[in-house]
């Protein structure tokens, strides 16, 4: 958790705010609709569905009541929200414990996962399956966690100070037994060709990194962090995460990680970066698409497919009859 490891690390890593979550925030999260909260304890009318009739404004009025919605209100949290904003210089990244909203940038006006107000942060995490995860099974491929601890854990929104990041200075380093054994570019819908020139002087840095700022300091032996590499020895600590599948492996599959031997610490550790014929498509772009048209595409629901083919069947089949006559 986010929580756990940023006390001891927040020297060499961007500024962070973390918010507990009220209970009652974490069921607004898990509910169904997108209705944000407007601070103002008002009402939120829908009435796209109401007939445009002027001459029936009674009619109209009766529809519009019945498809009102009542803004969620969090006043303490969201003073408590703003004060954040303003104290990490006015735009934050946000994320819970463990996972970011990164598959809902598709819902922001730029792309991005840069927030300037409460309303900004809560649409991100109403549109994330990430952090639906986070909220309700955070620890669905832990085997040595146990039920009490899941239904007991604390959950936070942390606020982390708002960086301009290049993509080609962002990497993905594997440890495996205290020891950096990989490095992988984190970005793979870019190639960058002066990453292969300068791949030395990058290893060196993060291994130099790594040996002076996080060996003997994290809690487990074996884990994956992800830096930003700024410039020549300057190296910003961006994440944590599990050693395992439940990962992003990158450039590298996790039978070879899994599979390769400690090595000597002072040895030079596998680097990757993506090259001109490697480059692969945003792994994100499926959830900006509706979940119909991504499981035909991927047929991970059958019944679906079927209920199209059948469809077209007895499109085809209107169509002939209506030719013979």
């Amino acid at each position: 958790m986010f929580t756990n490891w940023y006390p001891y690390f927040k020297d060499v890593t961007i500024t962070s705010l973390a918010v507990k979550l009220p209970d009652s925030v974490c069921e607004y999260l898990l509910s169904d609709g997108v209705v944000l909260p407007d601070g103002k304890n008002c009402e939120y009318r829908d009435t796209t569905s109401v007939a445009a009739d002027a001459g029936d404004k009674e009619d109209w009025e009766n529809e519009a009541e019945e498809c009102s919605l009542v803004a969620p209100s969090f006043p303490n949290f969201e003073k408590e929200l703003i004060q954040c904003i303003e104290a990490l210089g006015g735009s934050v990244f946000p994320k819970l414990d463990w996972s970011s909203p990164k598959d809902a940038t598709w819902i922001s006006f730029d792309r991005t996962l840069r927030c300037h107000s409460v309303r900004d942060i809560f649409i991100l995490l109403k549109s994330s399956d990430f952090v639906t995860h986070d909220l309700t099974i955070p620890f669905e491929h832990c085997a040595d966690i146990p039920d009490s601890l899941a239904q007991s854990v604390t959950h936070h929104l942390v606020l982390r100070q708002w960086q301009d990041i290049s993509a080609e200075s962002e990497f993905r380093c594997f440890v495996q037994n205290n020891v950096v054994v990989a490095i992988s570019q984190r970005h793979l819908g870019i190639h960058f060709p002066h990453l292969i020139v300068q791949k030395e002087m990058i290893c060196s840095d993060i291994l130099h990194f790594y040996h002076t700022s996080i060996e003997g300091k994290f809690a487990d032996l074996d884990f994956t962090f992800d830096i930003w590499h700024k410039c020549r020895e300057d190296i910003v600590l961006l994440d944590f995460n599990p050693f395992g599948p439940l990962t992003d492996s990158l450039l590298f599959s996790w039978n070879e990680l899994m599979s390769w031997s400690p090595r000597n610490p002072t040895s030079p550790c596998e680097f990757r970066c993506v090259l001109e014929k490697e480059i692969q498509p945003d792994p994100y772009r499926w959830y900006a698409m509706p979940q119909d048209f991504v499981h035909l595409s991927t047929g991970e629901d059958p019944a679906k497919l079927f209920d199209l083919l059948n469809a077209k069947i007895q499109n085809a089949s209107e169509e002939e009859s209506d030719s013979d006559q």
